[in-house]
C-alpha cells in the first residue's frame, strides 16, 4: 500500500523528531550546528509540502549535510527527483552510499542512480605538487582536490 505524500513527510517528521529528540548530551558541543539543521529541516519539509521541490531539495540537503539523517536524505533525494537535478541527485546519492541505509534511503537513492547516473559524472581537479594552482569550471571558482557533480558533456 502507497502511503500518500504528506502523510509519508508527517510520519518523516515525527521519526526524525525522535530521533533528534533522543540525540541527548552526545550533541551537545553541537547545538548551533543542530539548530541550524532543524532550522533548514523544517524549511525543507514545509517546502516539499507546498510543492516547492527545489528549495525543499536544498533545504533537506542542506540539514543532512550539518546533522545526517537517513529520513531527511531520503526526502532530499525524493525533491531532487521531482526537479530532474541530476548534479544534485547525484551528489545526494553519493552520499547515500557512505552510510547505513533504511529502505526509504535505499529506495530513493536506487532511484536517482537509475534515472541521472548517465546524465552527471564527477570531476576532480588535482595539481601535481610542488605546483600551486586555482580552477573555475564554467566560471565558478572550484577547490582544486576536491571532487563536485556536473553535467556530462564539455564544460569550460
Amino acid at each position: 500500500m502507497r502511503m500518500h505524500p504528506q502523510r509519508r513527510l508527517a510520519a518523516a517528521l515525527v521519526v526524525t523528531t525522535l530521533v533528534w529528540a533522543n540525540a541527548g548530551p552526545a550533541l551537545a558541543q553541537g547545538a548551533d550546528r543542530f539548530a541550524e539543521a532543524r532550522a533548514a529541516y523544517d524549511r525543507g519539509a514545509a517546502a516539499y509540502d507546498s510543492g516547492q521541490f527545489a528549495s525543499a531539495a536544498a533545504e533537506l540537503a542542506r540539514a543532512d549535510a550539518l546533522v545526517p539523517n537517513a529520513t531527511t536524505l531520503a526526502l532530499a533525494l525524493r525533491a531532487a527527483l521531482r526537479i530532474d537535478d541530476p548534479i544534485l541527485g547525484m551528489a545526494l546519492v553519493e552520499r547515500a552510499e557512505q552510510r547505513r541505509p533504511d529502505d526509504a534511503l535505499l529506495g530513493a537513492s536506487r532511484t536517482a542512480k537509475d534515472r541521472f547516473g548517465k546524465r552527471a559524472g564527477r570531476l576532480t581537479i588535482v595539481c601535481p605538487p610542488p605546483h600551486e594552482c586555482s580552477a573555475e569550471v564554467d566560471g565558478a571558482v572550484v577547490q582544486v582536490g576536491t571532487t563536485l557533480w556536473t553535467s556530462v558533456g564539455d564544460h569550460v
